[in-house]
């Protein structure tokens, strides 16, 4: 062990981070944290009827947009392990390690393994949300961390050691590399389409800096052969969707939709800068945590309204700073590129520096287009929390955020004057409040699990109950069906109603549990406290009961 690490100090730390990472993850898991809901229970019912039944879902039951990618990852797992929500997440856990791994690999690349380490050091860990995005199978976004990460790197280092020159056995190589930046974007985009701006700007880089190799039959071959087979699944898909039915059109629909009548500029950055861009990116101390009812309730004082203002606005500070730094070092390299004095626009040591700067700033470009695409939309104005996960995509360029300290503590660590001291202690000391605000924020989801645990033992009393009372068909509402259904292994099947008892065509995620719980005239019916229904005719009902928080209308028998 001390001869590796003295070998390979910062692999070394490198693994050691990813694997407390890793196996926080999996503590978390194996504890039923984060709670979970009837969304990703709905993967897991599709990973389940990928083993049982052989379906080959393309999308998200009910969905046109969101890939099934989860659902295939996880079926394995259900194969070894049995179906339960650890081996559900499990899978998810691996794209997490994935993540890590990509990332410390890009970082190094472009920057420099020291500041690929920090960055470890911050992004292992997390709050609650950030975490529970991570954990949670609700779709996309795991793979968005995992598909984005891969394609910088790969793209950074195709363009990093691209020679004009080339033995003919490094091009098969470069022709694999090729294939899976090809694969991973096609992939990517069938999972989530938030991908794109990732796929776009490290595609740019490949075009930039790679168009020697591209113009081969084999390298740009390769890389649209990988391409169509990831995205294969959504191809397919809209090659055969009814008008309106398509991908884009669904997305488009969605994006359009929501409480608001009309977009109020303002109150979208506000809510974008002080709750989204906070929450995603591990602010620990004033999470919003927004119910099942989609309505606030979080510390919604003076005091958190600063701090995750000065949150959001200090990222936006640093974003600023790390883009105008690129500048500045771009312009500062104009000299390489004289070719009147060195003779060649392709100078060895400018090309480098050239390349970095130019992949640096196009994964700040991505994030920005991350951010812009969620602003201008409903939901910073609706849902600044809940659908704070929408920006997933800024962890990957949480690096390229922080460069502008790592430069700064670099540049005055060896400077002995008044002003550098300074410049160097408010890099170490943001440095420093990053990283504690991500241990702080792993530690406190500690005191949420007994609160997790406990709603995971009353779901499986209440499945218990029901299977005590013989009953196996119940009509409730979605935050219940898929959870039940999914939980007692199918045991008990669900339609999902509305408050007036009518099928709920937009959240019967699998049309035939509706179709066989209609087909039982004996079917129950089970609410939580708080949902308001129209209850069936006096005459219909045999008994009426109450377990641990829900009401279980029980019908006579015809």
């Amino acid at each position: 062990m001390n001869r590796i690490f003295k070998k390979r100090p910062y692999a070394f730390c490198a693994c050691l981070m990813i694997v407390c990472g890793v196996a926080l993850r999996i503590f978390l898991s194996l504890h039923n944290w984060p709670q979970t809901n009837s969304d990703e229970a709905t993967i897991g019912l599709m990973a389940r009827h990928i083993v049982n039944l052989g379906e080959h879902p393309i999308f998200f039951y009910g969905q046109q947009y969101m890939g099934a990618l989860e659902a295939y990852l996880a079926a394995p797992f259900f194969v070894v392990l049995g179906s339960s929500l650890f081996s559900l997440r499990l899978s998810l856990i691996f794209l997490f390690a994935g993540f890590l791994i990509c990332l410390y690999l890009f970082s190094s690349l472009v920057y420099s393994k020291g500041w690929a380490l920090v960055s470890l050091s911050f992004l292992s860990f997390g709050s609650s949300f950030v975490i529970a995005r991570q954990l949670s199978a609700i779709g996309g976004y795991p793979e968005l961390l995992f598909f984005g990460s891969l394609l910088f790197l790969l793209a950074s280092y195709l363009a990093l050691t691209q020679r004009k020159p080339q033995a003919s056995g490094k091009h098969y190589v470069r022709y694999c590399l090729y294939g899976a930046w090809g694969l991973a974007a096609g992939l990517g985009l069938w999972s989530d389409l938030l991908l794109l701006p990732f796929v776009l700007c490290s595609g740019l880089i490949v075009v930039l800096f790679c168009w020697a190799d591209l113009r081969r039959i084999g390298s740009a071959g390769c890389l649209v052969i990988g391409s169509l087979i990831g995205m294969w699944p959504l191809i397919y898909y809209n090659l055969h969707a009814a008008p309106g039915k398509d991908s884009l059109t669904t997305l488009l629909q969605l994006r359009q939709g929501g409480s608001s009548e009309s977009l109020n500029v303002f109150q979208a950055m506000w809510g974008t800068v002080s709750i989204s861009v906070p929450m995603i990116t591990g602010e620990p101390l004033c999470p919003i945590v927004e119910k099942p009812a989609w309505s606030p309730a979080s510390a919604m004082s003076l005091n958190c309204t600063i701090i995750r203002g000065g949150w959001g606005l200090g990222l936006l500070l640093l974003f600023f700073l790390s883009f105008s730094l690129a500048l500045f070092r771009l312009w500062s390299l104009r000299v390489y590129f004289d070719v009147k004095k060195h003779g060649a626009f392709d100078n060895g040591e400018g090309r480098q520096q050239l390349i970095r700067l130019a992949i640096h700033m196009l994964i700040l470009i991505s994030a920005a287009c991350t951010l812009m695409a969620y602003m201008f939309s409903p939901s910073p104005i609706d849902w600044p929390g809940s659908r704070a996960r929408y920006l997933t995509g800024l962890l990957i360029a949480l690096p390229a955020l922080g460069w502008p300290l790592w430069v700064g503590l670099q540049k005055t660590v060896y400077q002995k004057t008044g002003q550098g001291f300074m410049v160097r202690s408010i890099c170490l000391g943001l440095l420093g409040v990053i990283c504690l605000s991500s241990l702080l924020g792993s530690f406190l989801i500690f005191w949420e699990i007994p609160a997790a645990q406990q709603n995971q033992d009353r779901q499986q009393g209440l499945i218990a109950y029901l299977n005590q009372r013989g009953i196996t068909h119940i009509y409730t509402d979605y935050w219940t069906c898929n959870r039940l259904a999914f939980l007692s292994e199918e045991h008990i099947i669900c339609g999902v109603v509305d408050q007036h008892l009518q099928e709920s065509l937009d959240f019967n995620r699998y049309a035939p549990y509706y179709e066989r719980v209609k087909a039982d005239r004996r079917s129950a019916y089970l609410f939580p406290h708080g949902f308001h229904v129209a209850l069936p005719e006096k005459d219909k009902l045999k008994d009426i009961f109450e377990y641990n928080g829900y009401i279980l209308y029980q019908l006579r028998e015809p």
